[in-house]
């Protein structure tokens, strides 16, 4: 509940920041007067026209990948799956039910071999169609198909499972992705009446919330992405899981980067590794630890790390990829 909180609270306040506090700040200092609409450049109009459709059309394009085109996306990846995936054995050592129901949504972890040979542990959602078959009781064995290029989403299927596309689901994904589109259409169309004063599109400038909002959106999601993906790691990297080799690193230094996010700090551990010919390569990543476990990685002398045979310089800490594997 605390989690749903924390996400609600944001959202709220992301929302306000993009939306409601550029159309505040821009219609309290008031409207251009038609002396002030007189002498405005068209040419820059034309400018800032073509901008904030360019904007809006960025933001609105990314929106219905996510909303729509995603789905499909990720039927075509099912398809390939399923004619050229290739079959793995696994063993089911967990299940967690999400939601109840005709289909429940069931989150199964399981343990298989990595392309590797090395014992890796991956985990994946799925909606159980026939749950009287008790298909993904714990313990029981399954195969699993992988995309062996690890490039597509999703990258792993179970061979038996059946994949349908829900034309309700489609129909909301919609309405959602077009509802935005038409309230950019009715915004653009409000401004004109109210704000041209028979001066066309001379009322626009770079304060104006039809500028303002998409490019607010646009860094906002970029900064999202580099928090969350770039910087916290907090995406599953397939392709060391199922590529990668298991080893144990010795640490040769720990060091705080300053960067620090809800108290916890961002560490860089130097390490050090023979692999699997016996070449020694000395290596450098990044964790982002709690003040309690501070003091247990200072005392670190080594670490089970995966690295990639082929590019033994890319490596990752064990236990981020296992908390990464556990994200879905």
């Amino acid at each position: 509940m605390k989690k749903y909180g924390f996400i609600i609270f944001w959202g709220l306040f992301i929302a306000y920041f993009i939306f409601v506090h550029p159309c505040i700040i821009y219609y309290g200092t008031g409207l251009k007067s038609p002396y002030q609409l007189a002498n405005s450049s068209p040419y820059r109009a034309i400018l800032y026209l073509f901008l904030s459709v360019f904007l809006w059309s960025l933001c609105w394009v990314s929106l219905a990948y996510a909303g729509v085109f995603s789905l499909f996306s990720k039927i075509r990846s099912i398809r390939y799956l399923q004619l050229y995936g290739r079959s793995i054995p696994i063993v089911i050592n967990n299940v967690r039910k999400i939601k109840d129901g005709q289909w429940p949504v069931l989150s199964i972890s399981f343990k298989l071999k990595n392309f590797a040979g090395t014992m890796i542990e991956d985990s994946l959602v799925l909606k159980d169609r026939y749950p009287e078959r008790n298909r993904f009781a714990r313990g029981a064995n399954a195969q699993l198909l992988v995309d062996e290029e690890l490039r597509r989403t999703p990258y792993c299927i179970l061979q038996d499972s059946d994949y349908k596309i829900s034309v309700i689901n489609v129909l909301i994904r919609t309405i959602i992705v077009l509802a935005p589109a038409a309230g950019i259409v009715g915004y653009y169309c409000y401004a004109y009446q109210q704000e041209n004063r028979g001066y066309g599109w001379r009322f626009l400038s770079a304060s104006h919330p039809l500028l303002l909002i998409p490019l607010i959106a646009l860094f906002v999601a970029l900064i999202l992405y580099f928090v969350f993906i770039k910087l916290l790691n907090i995406r599953k990297n397939p392709y060391l899981l199922y590529k990668g080799r298991r080893t144990i690193a010795e640490v040769l230094s720990l060091k705080q980067t300053g960067t620090t996010v809800n108290d916890s700090h961002m560490i860089r551990l130097e390490l050090r590794f023979n692999d699997e010919r016996g070449n020694r390569h000395q290596v450098s990543t990044k964790k982002l630890v709690s003040p309690l476990e501070m003091g247990q990685f200072a005392e670190l002398k080594e670490i089970p790390i995966f690295y990639l045979p082929a590019h033994p310089q890319h490596v990752e800490l064990e236990e981020v990829l296992i908390a990464n594997t556990n994200i879905s």
